[in-house]
């Protein structure tokens, strides 16, 4: 064998050092479909979402004043002035 033949067998031999260690680090990933892990994990991201969203809500009730007016805008305070001079 020449020396690029013994080089090509030695990087061969360590990609499959390397691609055993690998598939017996994630055999436990391997038992499930790669699809049921990535749902679950945006269904974990999308339920923290909702309830981030859902405790700022909250958060703005919490605070509100009941009684406040209604904010309104430019035409409908311009039609009450004219009410009221009438």
């Amino acid at each position: 064998m020449d020396i690029n033949g013994q080089n090509g067998t030695r990087q061969l031999k360590e990609q499959r050092k390397e691609g055993m260690l690998i598939a017996y680090s994630t055999g436990r990933v391997a038992e499930w479909s790669p699809k049921v892990l990535v749902c679950q994990a945006l269904k974990e991201k999308i339920m923290s979402a909702i309830e981030r969203s859902s405790r700022r809500v909250a958060e703005r009730f919490r605070n509100a004043v009941l009684d406040r007016p209604q904010l309104q805008n430019f035409r409908m305070l311009k039609a009450k002035a004219k009410r009221r001079r009438n």
